[in-house]
């Protein structure tokens, strides 16, 4: 120490602190084993402490659930589906017997929410992300670049007609190889994406006489 630096006098308390403190800096390891093995012979106390923190707390929770995120996205991602499939078995009986119990209320919620805009978009984005990814396709389309589309659609691009509801089309179908994305899409009337299936685009309109 330099001698021309004051010297600090502690209080008593401050002392008794540090030497807390040095004893758990010294214990660290088995203190920390400790706590490992009470947690393991607790589980299930440790569980209904926090479904009843959670349900007391449910905003303070959401939020330290955003903050954690935040500060690592992707080891989050990675610890959610290392969870999921480690308890997959046990997760899938749970929602069955969930789905069992709660039967009528999902059959509620399924009509009501089935009739919302929102809800035949999330339909829509999510079927063709299947089959674009079950034929190793392509996926760049987002459910938000699926609505602006078909708001800004006027009229069938194979027969023409601007009466008929128009749906999404891929020009190059998935099953050929086709993106599912933006400038994939056309707008088609059901009745001509419903025709046309999987075929050629320019053979379909041949066949429906829009091309020689």
């Amino acid at each position: 120490m330099n001698e021309s630096e004051p010297v600090v006098a502690l209080s008593e308390a401050e002392i008794k602190h540090q030497r807390r403190l040095a004893q758990y800096r010294k214990h660290y390891n088995s203190h920390k084993e400790q706590a490992r093995e009470y947690y393991r012979k607790n589980k299930d106390k440790f569980a209904k402490r926090c479904v009843e923190y959670r349900k007391k707390n449910p905003e303070r929770h959401r939020e330290n659930a955003r903050r954690q995120y935040a500060k690592n996205p992707a080891a989050r991602i990675a610890s959610t589906v290392k969870s999921q499939k480690k308890h997959a078995a046990k997760r899938a009986a749970y929602m069955l017997a969930w789905r069992a119990k709660n039967k009528e209320h999902l059959l509620r919620y399924y009509h009501e929410k089935r009739v919302t805009p929102e809800w035949k978009i999330r339909a829509i984005q999510a079927h063709h992300k299947r089959t674009a990814l079950k034929n190793k396709c392509e996926v760049r389309a987002t459910k938000t670049d699926l609505k602006k589309f078909l708001e800004s659609a006027t009229h069938c691009h194979y027969c023409g007609t601007n009466k008929a509801k128009l749906t999404v089309d891929h020009f190059v179908p998935l099953s050929k190889g086709g993106a599912h994305a933006l400038e994939n899409f056309v707008p088609a009337c059901k009745s001509c994406n419903s025709s046309k299936r999987d075929r050629d685009p320019h053979e379909f309109m041949r066949s429906i006489g829009r091309l020689l």
